[in-house]
């Protein structure tokens, strides 16, 4: 039985979430849809990159998080939304919803998998 919050959720999951589609928008956590379709991959990647750079000269204790660093939110699902959730008034909130895969099989902890 899917819950509420789990309905909620996937109605806020944009579309395009995964892909560019054909209204050229895509879903991000930094910029509104239609500015992110104007950045290419390796923009998003050197943007990251480059602020992941500025974090380390500030803490190195963030090293260990090097490997993964565009990974978190596809291998950390559960995680990461308990940390997003106390925003859920914020438009932060809706635009990391729509960058994971909240169907996603590992997510089944807080309840976001449908249970048949």
């Amino acid at each position: 039985m899917t819950s509420q919050l789990s309905r909620q959720l996937i109605s806020l999951s944009a579309p395009e979430t995964n892909i560019l589609d054909h209204h050229k928008k895509r879903a991000s956590i930094l910029f509104s849809a239609s500015e992110a379709a104007n950045f290419s991959r390796e923009t998003y990647y050197q943007i990251g990159v480059s602020g992941f750079s500025e974090l380390l000269e500030i803490n190195d204790h963030f090293k260990k998080f090097e490997k993964d660093l565009f990974y978190i939110n596809e291998k950390n699902i559960e995680s990461l939304m308990m940390c997003i959730l106390p925003y859920y008034e914020t438009v932060l909130f809706v635009r990391i919803l729509q960058t994971v895969d909240i169907q996603n099989k590992n997510s089944h902890g807080i309840g976001f998998t449908n249970y048949t």
